[in-house]
């Protein structure tokens, strides 16, 4: 899945939005199986994305399922019941410093390669759940030790990433600027999602909120739903490649006409050859024996005799003819092997086609536009599930009425692109079908299905929308197509 740009910056901003619900008492801490400590308190839910590659912290409206882990027991006696008075980021590192009491400390170390979690009393380590091992795969942090944070000795400004300097530089901000931000961007281009201060000309700009815990869960949700779209197409996709790479060995074998032809030329040459052997000594050009006219020039290399070279040749134009009958059998394998893979990629869309006409059959009500695109929308929870998660594919278009209770409604695109009249149908079937069915206008949120995701653990029928296009239509019961 692609990563989000994991920063001090970050982690700042979330620090701070952790700070103002201080104090508060833990109600619950756990590892979930994803790797992820849950931190259920009073006033706010926490998360800290424990991956290696990715550690994150950020406030969440759902955390994950509790799990067995042996660190459970350990977290849960250590801090369950007790109040979180503190959160300090230590320097311009990524560590972070939960206070409990003046004794009692959670340190979290959110270094890739280096990640931890330290149970802290009195300065000496309780007990730890530690990625960071030496060379002879032992815990470098262990039980019983002093804990003196090792800090990257950089100012603000130096220990920003390569993105944000440069968006710091674009914009012509300054430390204090930075520090002050009162709105966060989520951006993202081929690899990444970045969480910036600012808009960046090289990135695509998803979102922005004043809150990066929320951008952070947006950039999950949509890390997932791009490794399920993936997923969806990984099939036919990769029947695609294996077609294409057997084309290019087919291409890549020399044709059977030009290796005849330059098989005849070795025979030709070696004939010449043979027929004036007794002079080839002195002489370096004959005429061919096919053809008088034609004159063949000889350059035998050094310390190779007539006979040795005239066995070359003609064991060069037994290789070269024998070749030419081997590529026309690899090619006539290769052709029949593509057509198989042709076979069967028309079968698999054939299949998800079918698959597609039974799930609109039976899932949801039908329309159909003014030009032709169909429209479903759900009549449950369930089925508003069904519908965006299961059978909407990327391209086809989401509705929704804004800020009411409704069906979800989606416009199969088939690979066309809907005109103005298509998409203003589809949302005035999104307006009846909601709670604001009897207002004379309903304000209808709408944007591309790959633009919507839902959150693990969340209820039926609920997903986000990253981004959203909007607009006011009258409500439209449509006319059903079956």
């Amino acid at each position: 899945m692609k990563r989000i740009e994991e920063t001090s910056f970050i982690l700042s901003g979330a620090v701070k939005e952790v700070r103002e619900m201080l104090p508060s008492r833990i109600t619950a801490i756990y590892l979930s199986n994803n790797r992820v400590l849950n931190v259920k308190t009073e006033n706010f839910n926490l998360k800290v994305n424990c991956e290696n590659q990715n550690p994150l912290l950020y406030l969440s409206e759902n955390l994950f399922e509790k799990t067995k882990h042996n660190f459970n027991d350990a977290l849960s006696a250590y801090a369950k019941g007790m109040r979180i008075t503190d959160i300090e980021q230590i320097g311009n590192d990524r560590i972070v410093k939960l206070t409990l009491t003046k004794e009692l400390f959670i340190v979290i170390e959110l270094i890739p390669n280096r990640f931890n979690i330290l149970l802290v009393e009195n300065d000496v380590i309780k007990n730890l759940y530690s990625y960071k091992k030496n060379k002879d795969g032992e815990l470098i942090l262990k039980p019983g030790v002093k804990y003196s944070p090792k800090t990257r000795e950089k100012g603000f400004m130096e220990s920003l990433s390569a993105k944000e300097r440069e968006s710091a530089e674009e914009m012509h901000f300054q430390e204090e600027d930075i520090k002050n931000v009162k709105e966060y961007f989520l951006l993202t281009d081929d690899k990444r999602f970045y969480i910036l201060f600012c808009e960046n000309k090289n990135l695509q700009t998803l979102d922005s909120s004043k809150s990066p815990s929320h951008l952070i869960e947006k950039a999950f949700a949509f890390s997932i739903q791009e490794a399920r779209d993936k997923n969806e197409a990984s099939k036919s996709h990769s029947i695609e490649n294996k077609i294409s790479n057997l084309k290019k060995k087919i291409d890549a074998l020399k044709d059977e006409d030009s290796l005849s032809a330059e098989a005849e030329d070795l025979r030709e040459m070696a004939e010449t050859l043979k027929a004036n052997i007794y002079r080839a000594d002195k002489e370096k050009e004959f005429a061919s024996v096919f053809n008088e006219k034609k004159i063949l020039k000889f350059n035998i290399p050094k310390g190779v005799s007539l006979s040795e070279y005239l066995k070359i040749l003609f064991e060069e134009y037994k290789k070269t003819k024998n070749l030419s009958s081997q590529n026309a059998e690899i090619k006539k394998t290769l052709q029949k092997e593509i057509i198989k893979l042709e076979e069967r990629l028309t079968t698999e869309s054939e299949e998800e086609r079918k698959k597609e006409i039974r799930d609109e059959e039976t899932t949801g009500r039908v329309f159909t536009t003014p030009n032709g695109f169909k429209v479903l929308s759900g009549r449950s929870a369930q089925e508003n599930d069904e519908l965006t998660v299961r059978i909407a594919k990327k391209d086809d278009i989401f509705f929704h009425a804004r800020e009411a209770k409704g069906s979800h409604v989606i416009l199969r695109t088939a690979g066309g692109t809907p005109l103005k009249e298509d998409i203003l149908f589809a949302a005035s079937i999104a307006a009846y079908y909601s709670a604001g069915k009897h207002s004379k206008l309903v304000s209808v949120s709408y944007i591309e299905k790959r633009f919507v995701v839902k959150r693990r653990n969340s209820p039926k029928g609920e997903v986000v929308m990253l981004k959203e296009k909007t607009l006011f239509v009258k409500p439209l019961s449509g006319r059903e197509s079956k």
